[in-house]
């Protein structure tokens, strides 16, 4: 029990002597030479199911850091059916992301943060096509919601 102890210790310790040093920029576990890159998805429209894929770079893994929606110009009313947002690949279009919901009232020219944390669920493999999906909102009926996706994603060795 000790040994494990001290093993436990002595990772605390490096972890901290690494955040200091610059090796690690976070206690989130950043490296050195992390970037993150924002991709857009002007005028997504959640009036039907939409798809956009994008290639990672390669030599580099990734994490979901964040997703928001703004430039807002069709309301979101999906009373019936919510308009939501899945991160995945072609073959599991959740594997990074699942149903992360818009709110049904988010209205014209609204901008809002869709509360995603870093590394929803899995790491995101170098050199792999990563499938963002829009799924429908419907409100009595009526396909609504128009607004630019953020996408970023946050790139480390």
């Amino acid at each position: 029990m000790l040994a494990n102890t001290h093993s436990f210790l002595e990772r605390i310790l490096t972890a901290l002597e690494n955040i200091n040093t610059g090796v690690l920029s976070s206690a989130q576990g950043e490296q050195a030479g992390a970037f993150a890159v924002t991709y857009n998805i002007v005028g997504a429209d959640w009036g039907a199911t939409f798809t956009e894929d994008i290639l990672t770079p390669a030599g580099v893994r990734g994490s979901l850091l964040s997703l928001d929606l703004y430039q807002v110009t069709e309301e979101f009313s999906g009373d019936s059916t919510a308009a939501q947002v899945r991160v995945g690949t072609s073959t599991d279009t959740d594997e990074y992301a699942v149903d992360v919901a818009i709110p049904d009232t988010t209205a014209v020219a609204a901008a809002l943060n869709l509360a995603i944390t870093a590394g929803v669920t899995a790491i995101i493999p170098a050199s792999t096509t990563v499938r963002i999906t829009g799924t429908v909102s419907v409100d009595a009926g009526n396909k609504e919601g128009i607004g630019t996706l953020g996408v970023t994603i946050l790139y480390f060795t």
